[in-house]
């Protein structure tokens, strides 16, 4: 031994491997946890289909030759292929068809309400197990993680949340001496006075404050305020309460709490036909139908004026209630248009909510039940897990200028521009609730605000037939459009 260490030579390389030795016990040592899962190479070239209605090619080409760059991902080629939406129904009912001859999709896209109904079509991405579950759970703002899971499976992910906010006229704002939009509801309420134009006849307005107040019924074929169907819950979310208990499964908006609900913050009463002067949802439609009560100091708006959106782009509403994509049709429709958005006002900033929703992607059922599809299924698995990483979430933001759905791009997008900061800010308190039905369900809102303004019916007694309606859906389960 003293012969070895002797010779310079021998001690020169005795020095090299023990430094070698250890720098690479300290590398593994402290070597960063992995931030996406190690699936491998991919074993054979495999194609995969996405049918995608919106924000296809154009925005997902250049993560998909990211994602092709990574290396074991060569082999995989992802071809979009465009579908029109409509409705929805032609749309899974292609979906359902195709699957059932075992020519369906790979991947593709569904509405955050759908999951309930179409999640028997789709296998959830088993990737999204342990810390990497975590990960996901806490990234992702809550009305994201809950309609993109059941029981802890992550079916579909989505990059955006789109919320309701307020739209506003900067003209009729000036005009009426309005220096600043309303942050409150009550701001709104000093405000209308002034932004309401009636005709000469003193029945029909020329110019309105906010569309707020009409259901189902309008003018034309089509209800004359847009979106009045998430309006609504969006309000009885305001006022403290909810559409649909979660934790009991339970219809919740027209149920008054008991002691039982009070200690354990669950929904356990069924009776419908008590609601009492309490009821968030009383107070919300009451708010509500109040701006299409002739005999309100809020009277805005009636089943005789135009279409809200309409009604916007041509300079005669001041505000209007929407989500961000309503942004590109406003300047299509009217460029010239003098417009901006803002907050939407809140009954109470310590419970602020909007309504929101979104559209994501998952995998076919096929790639689980076909042992084929195995190949496909382990690279659908990586480019969904792929498309939820901050990078790729940061570029769609960028690429979409839809508000994120993942937390720390919205912090990003907090610090942009106006508008992309308010609807940003609006994906972390937006909400929904179940629909095991989502058409049927939707005309729930409609038919109730009908029966007020057509029928005469209290609004008590409205209130409690909807849920019995609602009810009726929740009982029969979740159902295919």
């Amino acid at each position: 031994m003293s012969d070895f260490l002797s010779n310079k030579r021998n001690v020169i390389i005795l020095i090299v491997v023990v430094l070698l030795l250890l720098t690479g016990g300290l590398l593994l040592l402290f070597r960063p946890e992995p931030t996406t899962p190690q699936l491998g190479q991919v074993a054979e070239p495999v194609t995969l289909t996405w049918w995608k209605p919106f924000y296809g090619k154009e925005t997902y080409s250049d993560i998909i030759k990211d994602f092709q760059a990574i290396p074991g991902n060569e082999k995989v080629d992802i071809e979009i292929i465009t579908k029109n939406y409509g409705d929805g129904k032609d749309y899974y009912r292609s979906i359902i068809n195709d699957i059932a001859r075992g020519a369906g999709p790979d991947i593709f896209t569904i509405r955050n309400d759908d999951l309930p109904a179409y999640k028997e079509f789709m296998s959830p991405n088993e990737l999204f197990t342990g810390q990497f579950l975590t990960d996901y759970k806490n990234s992702f703002v809550d009305l994201a993680v809950r309609d993109t899971t059941d029981r802890d499976q992550v079916f579909a992910i989505t990059s955006y949340v789109e919320n309701m906010q307020l739209y506003y006229n900067k003209d009729i704002l000036a005009q009426a001496g309005i220096a600043l939009p309303p942050a409150s509801w009550r701001d709104l309420d000093v405000q209308l006075n002034s932004l309401n134009k009636r005709d000469s006849s003193g029945l029909n307005f020329r110019q309105n404050a906010i569309a707020l107040g009409t259901g189902g019924l309008g003018t034309g074929s089509e209800p004359n305020i847009n979106r009045f169907q998430d309006i609504v819950p969006l309000l009885i979310f305001q006022s403290g309460g909810q559409v649909y208990d979660y934790q009991s499964g339970q219809v919740a908006f027209a149920r008054s709490a008991n002691q039982d609900d009070i200690d354990t913050n669950l929904v356990t009463d069924s009776n419908f036909d008590n609601i009492d002067d309490t009821n968030p949802t009383l107070n919300a439609l009451n708010f509500y139908n109040s701006f299409a009560d002739s005999r309100s100091t809020r009277y805005s708006w009636n089943t005789s004026s135009p279409n809200s959106i309409d009604q916007f782009t041509q300079g005669k509403l001041a505000y209007m209630i929407h989500y961000k994509f309503m942004d590109d049709v406003i300047l299509q429709r009217n460029s010239r248009l003098k417009y901006d958005v803002a907050k939407l006002p809140q009954l109470d900033q310590e419970n602020k909510k909007t309504f929101g929703f979104f559209f994501m992607d998952g995998m076919s059922v096929e790639l689980t039940r076909n042992p084929q599809k195995a190949v496909a299924r382990d690279a659908a698995e990586k480019f969904l897990f792929y498309l939820s990483t901050p990078e790729v979430q940061s570029q769609l933001a960028a690429k979409t200028k839809l508000p994120s759905a993942r937390k720390d791009v919205i912090a990003e997008q907090q610090q942009a521009d106006n508008k992309t900061a308010i609807f940003a800010d609006g994906a972390l308190y937006a909400d929904n609730y179940y629909k095991p039905q989502v058409e049927a369900v939707e005309k729930i809102w409609a038919d109730m605000i009908d029966r007020i303004q057509f029928e005469g019916q209290p609004i008590k007694e409205s209130i409690s037939e909807a849920a019995k309606e609602y009810q009726l859906y929740i009982s029969q389960g979740p159902r295919i459009r």
